[in-house]
C-alpha cells in the first residue's frame, strides 16, 4: 500500500537532563523491531524517559519488548523510565499481563480507578 502512514510515530525532546521519546499510535508485531531499535539507540546515548501517553495499542510483542528493554537496561547500566501517564487501553493491558508494577515509572506507577 504505497503512501500509507506507519501505525506509530516517535518524537524526541530533551527535558531534565534526559531524552524524552514519545511513542504514539500502535506497537505490534509489524512495528516492534523498529520501535525497539529506536529506543535502544536513545538508551545507549543516555537517560531516557519513554512517554507512552499517546500509545493507543500494544500487543504481546510490544509487552515482550518492554520486558526485554528493562532487562537490557539493568544489564548495561542504562537509565530507562516510563512516564506514569498511559492510555487507558495500554494501562489495562499492562495490568492484565501482570507487568504494570514491575515497570520503572517516573513518579510511581499509574493508579487505575477501581
Amino acid at each position: 500500500m504505497a503512501g500509507a502512514s506507519p501505525p506509530y510515530s516517535l518524537s524526541r525532546a530533551q527535558a531534565d537532563g534526559r531524552t524524552v521519546l514519545a511513542v504514539s499510535g500502535e506497537i505490534d508485531i509489524a512495528t516492534v523491531d523498529e520501535v525497539a531499535a529506536a529506543i535502544r539507540d536513545e538508551l545507549v546515548r543516555g537517560p531516557l524517559l519513554l512517554d507512552l501517553r499517546e500509545l493507543s495499542f500494544i500487543d504481546s510483542s510490544g509487552l515482550r519488548m518492554l520486558i526485554d528493554l528493562l532487562r537490557e537496561s539493568e544489564q548495561n547500566g542504562w537509565s530507562l523510565t516510563i512516564g506514569s501517564e498511559l492510555h487507558r487501553n495500554v494501562e489495562r493491558l499492562l495490568k492484565m499481563a501482570g507487568i504494570l508494577d514491575m515497570l520503572p515509572f517516573d513518579g510511581g506507577p499509574p493508579q487505575m480507578p477501581t
